[in-house]
């Protein structure tokens, strides 16, 4: 029982990291874009993330 238990650890502290590596800021507020006329457009996203174990 203890190895299950470090193995579900395991696998949510790897899970965890990698939906850290993938919240970028970049990937909320895009980089600046600038049109013919001088108007700046920030792009913004809106991000959610669900996770479940069992």
């Amino acid at each position: 029982m203890a190895q299950q238990n470090e193995n579900v650890q395991n696998l949510m502290g790897v899970t965890m990291d990698k939906v850290r590596d993938m919240a970028d800021p970049k990937a909320i507020i895009g980089d600046p874009i600038y049109t013919p006329d001088g108007t700046m457009i920030i792009p913004v996203s809106r991000v959610t993330y669900g996770f479940a174990s069992g």
